[in-house]
């Protein structure tokens, strides 16, 4: 069991334990103590990273004295203001790799890195896309993405009809580039893709 504040600090980590119960409501009492805020040891070196294109969180480590170091890795996210973790991985040694795929969250991944227990660092990473978009919402997204669109549809048009299916191409190409409208998928650009070519060439012949 892990207990937390309402600051998400883990204040106690507990073995698994199994409850049996005499009625349909259960009562656990645990001693809890207060928060203390872990400092960093100098014989432990690390390298925490995010790789945005793998989606994967890297943890490098090494105890410069050569010490057995018990490492966990743990990330999270909150669903519905509850703290849902997405990957637990751990290793003993006195050097070593964890890797947490999170891949799964589409916003931003809490992590946490303990050592032999003790909560060495807490960190946060966004998982989401990188682009102009996300600072808009769906509405101005969508009010953006057409103006650039009309605009290039617009300008296609005093070129004929093929003209105008291509300009509108590279401005699907344009707005999925930089993230504008972020409800467009690649699976949804590439489908546009095919349409606006079949269309073109039913058009020229």
């Amino acid at each position: 069991m892990i207990f937390f504040d309402g600051d998400n600090n883990v204040l106690k980590r507990s073995e698994n334990l199994k409850f049996s119960c005499s009625s349909a409501l259960c009562e656990v009492t645990t001693l809890i103590g207060e928060y203390v805020e872990s400092g960093e040891s100098d014989d432990f070196v690390y390298a925490l990273s995010f790789d945005n294109v793998s989606k994967v969180v890297n943890l490098v480590w090494n105890d410069a004295v050569g010490s057995n170091r018990f490492v966990e890795l743990i990330s999270y996210n909150f669903v519905g203001g509850r703290q849902v973790v997405v990957c637990n991985s751990s290793v003993s040694g006195s050097a070593g790799v964890l890797s947490c795929d999170v891949g799964s969250v589409s916003d931003k991944v809490g992590v946490r890195v303990y050592v032999d227990g003790v909560l060495l660092v807490t960190d946060y990473f966004d998982v989401g896309e990188l682009g102009i978009g996300r600072g808009l919402d769906v509405g101005e997204q969508a009010l953006w993405s057409f103006a650039i669109y009309a605009v290039c549809i617009g300008f296609g048009i005093m070129g004929g009809a093929v003209v105008a299916l291509v300009a509108g191409v590279i401005s699907l190409l344009v707005i999925w580039f930089f993230g504008l409208f972020t409800p467009l998928t690649f699976a949804g650009l590439v489908a546009a893709v095919v349409v606006s070519v079949v269309l073109a060439v039913k058009v020229k012949y």
